[in-house]
Parts: structure tokens; C-alpha cells; sequence
């Protein structure tokens, strides 16, 4: 499988994975593109020991985001929900990226805790 020098080095994997659910994110509602990404990849990792559910809680939480406004139908509601405008784009963009590295790193500090489950080769 081409995945397995991936699978092989979980941080490695995960953060591949992670920054494919962002891209997949970018032309594909969250939605589709979570499920997209757990179909496709699950069948290629299962055989190197990493479970299905890595693949899915890593699409869910990387393909959740808004870098851009059009993304998140929340964030719009939130943002065009307000008589007058709480915020601007601008001032939203730094939380969106802090919100994708927060996600990143929290995926990375679980790999433990996913090796000691058996989740993780």
C-alpha cells in the first residue's frame, strides 16, 4: 500500500491526514468531505493496523473548519445573525487557524493514548 510508510510513523500519518482534511475541506462541504475521506482511506490504513476510528474522529475534526467564511454555515450564521456585525473576517481568520492548529495538536497528543487502545500500530 502506498499509505504504509505513512501508517508506519502515526505523527507523520496524522498530520498528512490531517492537512488532506483541510484541503478536502476547501472544495467540499465538511460533510461530504469527512465521510469522503473516511471512505476512501479507511480501506487502505485497516490492513496496517490503524483503526477506522482514527481516520474518522481525524476527518471529523480536520474537515469542521472555516478557514474562509463560506465554509462554515455556523459561522455565517453567526456572523450574519447580528444586527451589526460582532466581527469582522479579519478578526475571525486568527481564531480559525488556532482552531486548526488546536485540532492538529490535539491529535498528535492523543497518539499515547491510540498506541496503548491498540488504535495505532
Amino acid at each position: 500500500s502506498p499509505l504504509a510508510p505513512l501508517a508506519a510513523e502515526p505523527a507523520v500519518f496524522l498530520v498528512a491526514l490531517a492537512l488532506a482534511g483541510y484541503l478536502l475541506n476547501l472544495v467540499v462541504r465538511w460533510q461530504a468531505a469527512c465521510v469522503l475521506m473516511t471512505v476512501v482511506v479507511v480501506p487502505a490504513v485497516a490492513p496496517l493496523g490503524v483503526d477506522p476510528w482514527v481516520v474518522g474522529i481525524t476527518a471529523l475534526v480536520t474537515t469542521n473548519m472555516w478557514f474562509l467564511p463560506y465554509q462554515s454555515t455556523i459561522y455565517q450564521a453567526l456572523y450574519y445573525g447580528t444586527d451589526e456585525r460582532a466581527f469582522s473576517h479579519a478578526q475571525a481568520r486568527p481564531i480559525a487557524v488556532a482552531y486548526g492548529v488546536s485540532c492538529l495538536l490535539g491529535l498528535l497528543a492523543s497518539i499515547p493514548l491510540w498506541r496503548a487502545m491498540g488504535l495505532l500500530p
